[in-house]
């Protein structure tokens, strides 16, 4: 028997291994990406790197596509799936932080000048030390979609998906948008949220929102499973 439907939104490459999970976790998954990644046409800074930042596991292969010799630089990387990515793409990994790009940038202003940080065209800015120069570059775009897909808003409209599943404040933002312009009424949907920025960004009006505790897949669907708890216990 299938268990509740769940809605993904997450980009295709991400998209799969989020099915799995949801699977895994006794629900049913519906995808309906919200953003699609586009590979940018890209020109490397003058400046030789001394270390390569990645926060994206998006812009390892890009760049080892472009640039191979820079696999020879020391690599810093954010989470697992950037780390897995960097290593997949050649380059060797000298550590790897949990949080965000600022914690390593602390953790290595001692050692390297000039580093460079392949990322999305859409970033969130860095903190960036001052005897660090941080060299950005945009490898890939991620597009919004103009609309949901009509059967996804048929079944949110009609109750059919126990809740949306949001990873990141610019897909909550985007979420919210189609919503609005496809007629669906926020207080007849349910979200799970990555994070309380991920709650932030989605404003409110909504049926329920569940908030995962740490910013992991696996809290996601420890988060949906206390929404679909809470709801048979009402």
């Amino acid at each position: 028997m299938n268990g509740p439907r769940l809605l993904i939104t997450r980009p295709d490459d991400e998209a799969g291994r989020t099915a799995d999970a949801v699977r895994a976790a006794g629900f049913t998954p519906l995808l309906a990406p919200l953003l699609a990644i586009e590979a940018l046409a890209f020109t490397l800074p003058a400046q030789q790197p001394d270390a390569i930042l990645f926060t994206s596991p998006r812009a390892p292969a890009l760049l080892a596509a472009v640039a191979p010799a820079l696999r020879a630089c020391p690599v810093y990387s954010v989470g697992p799936r950037t780390t897995e990515a960097a290593a997949a793409a050649g380059f060797t990994i000298a550590a790897e932080g949990q949080s965000d790009g600022n914690e390593i940038l602390r953790l290595v202003e001692a050692q390297h000048s000039h580093i460079l940080h392949p990322r999305g065209e859409d970033h969130i800015d860095l903190t960036v030390p001052a005897a660090i120069s941080l060299l950005p570059v945009a490898v890939y775009r991620a597009r919004p979609v103009q609309q949901l897909p009509a059967e996804i808003a048929q079944q949110l409209a009609a109750g059919d998906v126990l809740a949306t599943l949001l990873f990141s404040p610019r897909t909550a933002r985007i979420f919210a948008d189609l919503a609005a312009e496809a007629g669906l009424q926020p207080r007849k949907l349910r979200l799970v949220a990555l994070s309380a920025n991920v709650r932030e960004a989605v404003g409110g009006g909504w049926g329920a929102i569940e908030v995962a505790t740490a910013p992991r897949l696996d809290e996601a669907m420890a988060a949906a499973r206390r929404l679909w708890h809470g709801l048979q216990h009402a």
